[in-house]
């Protein structure tokens, strides 16, 4: 029986059925049946119907990317990859996401190389285009993340990674495995309610025994645990092993979030089964996946939430726990742990005070992996992935581990070498045993050797792509003006600046005719193409680098050239490479959500600046203002109007 189920991160459960294909539908039938399967959430279903109609009528594009879509997000991702680029094949313009998709589902198999060069080209052909502010940024990020992937491979840990048994494993998606004292293993499960009606599934807990050194065959762990209005996983225990936290989300669509839920584990049975207070449960978010730890500075409810007041999708969120039980106010863990994408899943080792968590950015093997951060709630350090064979190119997420047997759990929805079509498309539980002490020297070293690996691979990414130059329209910015700072940013004076390769085609070319005509046109396009263009692709790859230098807590100093063509006076020309330096750092202050802004101001990103004006201008370029052709429109002149980025340096500390 091939597995079909997959995980909903809005409820983090999974939302599957079953379903019988009628023969003799029309394709407009077929349609409306996928339509109606993707909106409940049935992305396998929805794939069977699409997939009849694209048999009955495969010129349709629009039930391609539909189809497409629905194979994403029952993540059979090479399936996947086939239909996307099909689309790009013809029809790019019309689906543009099809380009992002299409680099997310090689990246999911593994092919970054492939994956970088897709995620560059949606954002160099998408990056003005506000509607997909969210894809531009990933894109951006996924470039450089894959592009070093695919470049230098992420070391292997010789860990003895395995697949739990079919004793707790099903051939559909288990979640969330927490192990206690007794040799008991509780975890969720999606699966058919009754193994006779497989058209019935929901998410409930499990628990299984371990006997002899094997686990038994699981049993849900019945209600009150489990109720079947809601779908109910993520159990995580307190310290004594008494007190349990879980989450619920509402099985049919009444407007009702995901919820946290408290039980107490009495004699063997559940008691005083409760939601959490509005303080946790933002009427208004889904909150889920609890983790309630106990740390050196006091104990936390630790959890992850789409809430208002985050940095992006679902974030990490904690809570302190009063004496009394009650819960203080819930804080996001900051910028250092959550992004605009999704992390999920929180786990925190007191004893070593570290976080675990997942996330699909902070520079991913593939969708989601696990990684780890150490901190105290109000600092944290730069989250570290934790590699293979724990992290893959699929979903890998709810890392847990038992600090006295050992045993570390995880989930992922890897292939594990399934042929089936859909192999990837469910979460199984696996494990390992940590072969040595958290604080063993020699791993720690292991660690700190592969960061600065890591670090050494930025380094010289942002050394090769200097020097770069970037290039100006005439003029610009602000033209006649006299001052020296503006407001203009480089993006857009870049943007209008390549809409104007006719004007310059025509005005380099005016008066030229046969062979001459065409090779000035050619020597303006080669210009355009060759050095404008280039120059704003090789600082479109420098920024993120420079980003992730700065994150990874180096200062770094750049060392910038403004030069003008001999044009206008020496006194005018001065303060126009100025106000191009000005546009520069205008361009960085808004970069990414303003990402550079406080490394500008804290002296960690030091720049230094020289405006040269006409002083060093080429002699042999004109300076005739009646001679528009040589003195503006020219490839020459054209190379004088520049920036140049010359220099790079990367220290570990302040200066």
């Amino acid at each position: 029986m091939n597995r079909s189920a997959r995980i909903s991160f809005v409820s983090c459960l999974l939302l599957i059925c079953q379903i019988t294909i009628l023969s003799g539908q029309n394709v407009k039938a077929w349609i409306t049946s996928g339509d109606r399967e993707f909106a409940r959430g049935n992305y396998s279903g929805a794939s069977v119907y699409y997939k009849k109609a694209l048999e009955k009528n495969n010129n349709i594009t629009e039930i391609s990317f539909k189809y497409a879509e629905s194979l994403r997000l029952n993540r059979e991702y090479t399936n996947a990859a086939g239909v996307y680029r099909d689309i790009l094949k013809n029809n790019e313009p019309d689906y543009p996401l099809a380009l992002f998709w299409y680099a997310c589902m090689l990246k999911s198999q593994g092919i970054y190389d492939k994956a970088a060069i897709n995620f560059q080209r949606f954002y160099r052909n998408y990056r003005q285009n506000k509607e997909y502010q969210y894809y531009i940024l990933k894109s951006r990020y996924e470039s450089t993340v894959c592009g070093q992937l695919a470049e230098n491979p992420v070391s292997v840990d010789d860990l003895n990674v395995t697949k739990l048994d079919t004793t707790v494993n099903s051939p559909w998606s288990e979640f969330g495995a927490v192990e206690l004292p007794d040799s008991s293993l509780f975890f969720a499960s999606f699966r058919p309610l009754n193994p006779a009606d497989t058209g019935v599934f929901n998410a409930n807990i499990f628990v299984s025994k371990k006997m002899n050194n094997n686990w038994q065959k699981a049993l849900s762990a019945g209600q009150p645990l489990n109720s079947p209005l809601y779908q109910n996983a993520n159990l995580s225990f307190d310290q004594e092993s008494s007190t349990a936290y879980f989450s619920r989300c509402p099985i049919h669509d009444n407007h009702e979030k995901c919820k946290i839920y408290q039980a107490s584990l009495v004699n063997g049975q559940w008691i005083n089964i409760h939601a959490l207070p509005a303080e946790i449960n933002d009427p208004a978010a889904n909150n889920i996946q609890p983790c309630i730890a106990a740390t050196p500075f006091g104990r936390k409810l630790i959890f992850a939430s789409d809430r208002q007041g985050g940095k992006g999708k679902y974030d990490i969120w904690y809570s302190p726990v009063n004496p009394d039980g009650s819960f203080g106010k819930p804080v996001n863990a900051g910028d250092m742990i959550n992004s605009i994408d999704d992390e999920v899943t929180p786990f925190y080792y007191g004893a070593d005070t570290v976080l675990f968590f997942s996330s699909t950015w902070h520079a991913a093997l593939g969708g989601f992996d696990i990684f780890r951060s150490k901190g105290d709630f109000s600092k944290w350090e730069l989250p570290v992935n934790l590699g293979k064979p724990i992290n893959s190119s699929a979903d890998d997420l709810y890392y847990w581990f038992n600090p006295v047997s050992r045993n570390v759990y995880f989930v992922s929805n890897r292939g594990a070498g399934s042929e089936a079509a859909d192999a990837t498309c469910c979460n199984d539980i696996y494990t390992y045993r940590l072969p040595f002490s958290r604080n063993d020297s020699v791993r720690m070293q292991r660690r700190k050797a592969e960061e600065a690996r890591i670090l050494g691979d930025y380094i010289h990414q942002a050394k090769e792509l200097v020097p770069l130059n970037l290039y100006f329209d005439n003029d610009q910015p602000d033209p006649k003006s006299t001052d020296s700072t503006t407001r203009s940013g480089y993006d857009v004076l870049y943007d209008d600046y390549m809409h104007k390769t006719e004007e310059y085609r025509s005005g380099y070319s005016d008066g030229l005719k046969g062979s001459e005509k065409t090779t000035a046109e050619d020597e303006i396009n080669s210009f355009f193409i060759d050095q404008a263009e280039k120059g704003m692709d090789k600082l479109l790859r420098f920024l993120p680098v420079l980003l992730e230098l700065l994150e990874k807590g180096q200062t770094v100093r750049i060392t910038l050239k403004s030069y003008a063509s001999p044009l206008n006076t020496v006194e005018y020309n001065e303060l126009l490479s100025k106000r191009r330096i000005d546009c520069l750092q205008n361009y960085l202050l808004s970069y990414d959500n303003h990402a550079f802004q406080t490394y500008i101001r804290n002296g960690r990103l030091k720049l230094t600046l020289l405006a040269f004006g006409k002083s060093v201008a080429n002699p042999t370029v004109s300076d005739d203002i009646h001679d528009l052709r040589n003195s503006v429109y020219s490839p020459s002149a054209a190379r004088e109007r520049r920036i140049e980025l010359v220099d790079v340096e990367v220290s570990p500390e302040r200066q």
